[in-house]
Order: C-alpha cells, then sequence, then structure tokens
C-alpha cells in the first residue's frame, strides 16, 4: 500500500517540494480524497501538470477520479480506510480565524498575538498541517471579543465562527473539526445556537472562555448552559482569556503569559468546587495549556476550606478532566502531567497559529520536540498524540 501511496503522492504537482514522510502522504491523501468527495474537483475538469482547478494544482489522473471510495481505490490502489487505521496526530488545540470574523472585529490586530490573526485558508491551514505530520486539527477560536459587546453582537460573531468551520468540515471532513462556540451573554440565545451547531452543523465539541467578561460559569445564571452541555454530550474546551485586574498585569504582557494560566486554575477549580461534576458526572472538560497551575497545585487545591460544595475530594474530580500540551510546554511538564492524571487524560495540542518571532508555525516544532523527548513508551505518547481523542470525540478516523 505504501508503494501506491508514494505513486500517487508524487504524481501530483499540490504534492510538498520536499521529500514526503509516509504522513505527509497520508494527510495528502486524504486531502486529495475530500476535494473530490464534496466536488472541489469537477470530474473531468483537470486538463494536464501544471494545471489549475479552483485553486488546486492537477494531473490529468485526477479526470477519472469519482467520488465514491471504490473508485478511488481502483483509480489509485489505496483504500481511505486503511489510511484511517494508521498512527496519526490530532490537534486538539487548533486556533482559525474566518475573514469575516476579523472584519467584526478589527481590534484583534492590535493584539499581541498579532502573528496569528490572519483570515483562515483552508490550503494555507492544510499545507501546515502535511508540514508537520498533523493529519486532523479540532478548529475552534479564542474570541475574546464575542462578550465584550451586545448580545445581537455576541451573537452574530458565534454565527460567523459556526458556519465557517462547519464549512471547513463540510469540505475537508477527515481533516478539519470544530468546537462549536456559543454566545454567553445571553442563556437562551446560547442554547439556541448551541442546538443549531449539533443538530444542523454537525460540529464535534464546545469551546468557551475561561472568563464571560468577569463573570464565571459557575454561577447559577448559566445553569441552561451546563444543562445543554450535558443534552448534547460532547467535549467541553475551556480556553483562557483576559480577566478584569489591577493594571498590574498589563505590563510586560502578563496578563497572557501569567494571568491566563491563573485564570484556567480559577476556572476549572471553581467548575470542580461548586458541585458541576456531581450534577453532570458524564462532563468531559478539556483544560488547555496543561490546565494551567492545576496539576503543580493538587495538594494545596484539596484544601477544604471555602465552604467547598463538591461531594468529593478536589483532586478526583482534577483526575476525571483531560489537559492538552499547547504552551509552548516542556516534556518535563507534559511528564509530569501524564504521572498525576494519567496518560489517558492528555491531549496533543499546538496552539497553532499563535506562534512568536513573526512565525505563525512556530509553537508545532517545539510541541513535537517536547514529545519526542518525553520519556513515555511508544504507545503512551500515541495515546497523547490521537487515540485519546479518537476515543474522546469519538472521531472514526485513526
Amino acid at each position: 500500500m505504501l508503494q501506491n501511496i508514494r505513486m500517487v503522492y508524487k504524481s501530483h504537482a499540490l504534492a510538498p517540494s520536499e521529500k514526503g514522510t509516509e504522513r505527509k502522504m497520508k494527510g495528502f491523501i486524504l486531502s486529495v480524497w475530500d476535494q473530490a468527495r464534496c466536488r472541489q474537483i469537477p470530474i473531468g475538469s483537470c486538463r494536464g501538470p501544471g494545471e489549475t482547478v479552483q485553486g488546486v494544482c492537477c494531473r490529468a489522473s485526477y479526470k477519472a477520479l469519482q467520488r465514491s471510495e471504490t473508485d478511488f481505490k481502483i483509480r489509485t490502489g489505496v483504500r481511505i480506510s486503511d489510511f484511517e487505521e494508521k498512527e496519526m496526530i490530532i490537534d486538539t488545540h487548533f486556533h482559525a480565524f474566518p475573514g469575516k470574523y476579523l472584519e467584526l472585529t478589527p481590534q484583534a490586530k492590535n493584539d499581541v498575538r498579532g502573528v496569528g490573526f490572519h483570515a483562515f485558508s483552508h490550503q494555507e491551514y492544510l499545507d501546515v498541517m502535511d508540514r508537520y505530520g498533523v493529519d486532523i486539527g479540532v478548529l475552534s477560536c479564542t474570541s475574546r471579543y464575542i462578550e465584550r459587546g451586545s448580545r445581537e453582537k455576541a451573537l452574530k460573531l458565534c454565527r460567523v465562527l459556526n458556519d465557517s468551520f462547519a464549512d471547513a468540515h463540510a469540505r475537508y471532513p477527515h481533516r478539519f473539526k470544530a468546537f462549536a462556540r456559543p454566545p454567553m451573554v445571553d442563556m437562551k440565545d446560547c442554547v439556541k445556537e448551541l442546538r443549531r451547531c449539533f443538530e444542523e452543523l454537525g460540529l464535534h465539541g464546545i469551546m468557551i472562555p475561561t472568563n464571560i467578561a468577569g463573570k464565571y460559569v459557575d454561577e447559577p445564571e448559566f445553569e441552561p448552559f451546563w444543562e445543554e452541555v450535558h443534552a448534547i454530550g460532547k467535549p467541553l474546551f475551556l480556553h483562557p482569556t483576559n480577566a478584569p485586574c489591577e493594571p498590574n498585569w498589563n505590563k510586560y504582557s502578563l496578563h497572557q503569559k501569567m494571568l491566563w494560566p491563573a485564570d484556567s486554575t480559577l476556572a476549572i477549580s471553581r467548575i470542580v468546587y461548586s458541585g458541576i461534576f456531581d450534577r453532570y458526572p458524564d462532563l468531559n472538560l478539556i483544560g488547555s495549556h496543561l490546565g494551567g497551575m492545576i496539576l503543580n497545585y493538587l495538594d494545596r487545591l484539596n484544601w477544604w476550606e471555602g465552604n467547598l460544595e463538591c461531594k468529593n475530594k478536589p483532586e478526583d474530580y482534577f483526575k476525571k478532566i483531560y489537559y492538552d500540551t499547547a504552551g509552548p510546554v516542556r516534556a518535563p511538564a507534559i511528564k509530569m502531567a501524564c504521572d498525576t492524571a494519567g496518560v489517558g487524560q492528555i491531549l496533543f495540542g499546538a496552539d497553532y497559529p499563535h506562534g512568536r518571532e513573526g512565525r505563525d508555525d512556530q509553537f508545532y516544532p517545539m510541541t513535537l520536540k517536547a514529545m519526542e523527548d518525553l520519556d513515555l513508551s511508544k504507545e503512551d505518547k500515541e495515546k497523547i498524540y490521537y487515540r485519546n481523542a479518537k476515543q474522546l470525540f469519538e472521531f472514526e478516523e485513526g
């Protein structure tokens, strides 16, 4: 099969210029399959080497490519399901910013992470994914501006994000999955948009910020949100955002460097202490950036001062949470998380496209190196790379 993959991969101008690895070839073939299925490459429209159809380079062999998996196998010798049984990388901390969203939030251009704030391009993202061997990216938008405006603006922004991500998944179902972003300003809008995202758009999880313009989601006013999350039964991704605080945090960009991990710790701790896990025991919560400071301070977080409302020892709940590797973080930190929460609770995440030094892909090599340096067995690394995410999201791929 690998010989067939290489043959098809090398026969198309779309292939990256560098020597392809099996994983990169796999990503390329799956992209070709998705393009054909979704009619991005009309049958019979490819004319020859170097020709372009809808921005996709192609060769004449595309001409006979049909939209069925059976025909794909006949023409290429490659069975799509064979790819799906291979090792892979699923990136669960994978941001994107649709062009229309950026038009509606011009203040994003002045964000300190500005290198990553450019319009979401399917092909650009696929190229980056193939470069680093990432098979699936679960799209999300940090979108800290949504709850800082009117109810109408919040709903409009969320619908733009959710529609864009649903379109990406529809076009490339093997490569892009997505978190739904509900507007948290008004609970009626929140519930209605979540239902649309899962009943109509077919999204795969839910993402909200750690605080809602200074409010935290364990407060009673957010109970309709938790009821709907429970009814939907999909993973909930909690991503840090700026919080109202003393201006001392703004100097040296400490808000982002230190307050974000602190706000993740605060938000997740309040969810645990308030008894939300007791009311909704099937909740699958993802804490980004290894959960801030939680796993370093479990003994301290186990203290019962403050009239905790949870039934069991706080540590029991913290160990039920999933934590991603975005940061970037170093191998010893990932190992500590594995030793503390268990390797089955760790997800691969690289925080694309929020790099530094003018590079929006900077965190991929850093995260992949940390994974390479990680003192774990091949089987345990596979759990982090993709097996845990595949089971959590119930993805068919992999």
